[in-house]
């Protein structure tokens, strides 16, 4: 039994270094900001009077004895 995690045990250590060996994995900025693409990018900003609209939404009613929404008692078993 301790051979067999012994050896399970190498093989993940060795599966995990080689891994971190490859090549490819690494990469610095220049990969993304080294190349001269034109950027794609639109800020809009809206200062019209539409801007100054409130938007429609429900106002919250309150539950008796305050207000007029529907109450439902809890029950208490």
């Amino acid at each position: 039994m301790k051979a067999i995690k012994r050896l399970i045990a190498l093989g993940l250590v060795a599966t995990f270094l080689s891994l971190q060996v490859h090549p490819a994995v690494f990469a610095d900025d220049s990969d993304i900001f080294g190349a001269n693409i034109q950027p794609n990018v639109v800020i809009m900003i809206d200062n019209s009077g539409s801007m100054a609209d409130s938007a429609p939404s429900n106002s919250f009613d309150l539950p008796p004895p305050s207000g007029t929404a529907a109450y439902y008692p809890v029950l208490n078993n």
